[in-house]
């Protein structure tokens, strides 16, 4: 028994999961949905907050320089209890430190789902279009920069589709040097956490691929701060 209750009642939401039925619509009917999914994801990214983190989980910081190092240090302990070298990772740890102020250029926290992707929502058509009708699992929600979100760096990832349409309700990012250069952390972030997970699942081939891809992190960050010294 996994809770002590014999029932568990939770709200039923209409719809179908996102991603089971993507392929089941036209490109026009794929771009409407991603461009509700930028209005969504600006509103929720509109709410703010006191501390950065999450401090329900004992990690709210005054600084988001020190939340983004708080990742990084849990990824690499991580990675190290598993027995994978974590050295890549811990290059990134580096700049983050060495740069924090580009960091700290962040001083609002604003709320991040931490998972906002086709699989956690669901849509409806209608004779008006596809919908979407609910906004699911948000037990990884936090406080911190937009651009650190889930749902930024699998955007990036997919660039070059129908996704693109999101950032015409959303709004075009910021292009600094100092977004870029956080933009990389974040990328390493989530790139450390993919590496564990799929070496978890046994999925050897995107371990090694996430080895190459922090090496391209890495070394585009390098270049950025020669750029900035």
């Amino acid at each position: 028994q996994v809770i002590e209750r014999d029932y568990l009642f939770q709200t039923y939401m209409e719809g179908e999961q996102w991603a089971q039925v993507m392929d089941s619509f036209t490109a026009e009917e794929k771009k409407i949905l991603w461009r509700q999914l930028g209005s969504i994801t600006k509103k929720l990214h509109s709410v703010h907050g006191d501390t950065f983190g999450n401090s329900l989980l004992g990690s709210a910081f005054p600084l988001w320089s020190q939340t983004v190092m708080d990742w990084l240090a849990t990824i690499i302990r991580d990675l190290e209890n598993v027995q994978l070298d974590a050295t890549d990772v811990r290059s990134i740890l580096d700049s983050a430190q060495a740069h924090r102020r580009l960091l700290d250029q962040i001083t609002q926290p604003c709320l991040l789902h931490g998972d906002l992707w086709t699989v956690n929502i669901l849509v409806k058509r209608s004779e008006e279009g596809p919908q979407i009708v609910a906004i699911l699992d948000s037990d990884r929600t936090s406080w911190g920069d937009p651009m650190a979100d889930w749902t930024m760096f699998l955007l990036d990832r997919n660039a070059g589709t129908e996704v693109d349409a999101f950032w015409e309700t959303y709004g075009q990012p910021e292009r600094s040097l100092g977004a870029q250069f956080r933009a990389l952390i974040y990328q390493a972030r989530y790139l450390g956490g993919i590496r564990l997970e799929q070496y978890r699942l046994h999925h050897h081939d995107p371990v090694r691929r996430s080895y190459r891809d922090m090496q391209i992190v890495n070394e585009t960050l390098r270049n950025l701060s020669l750029l900035s010294s």
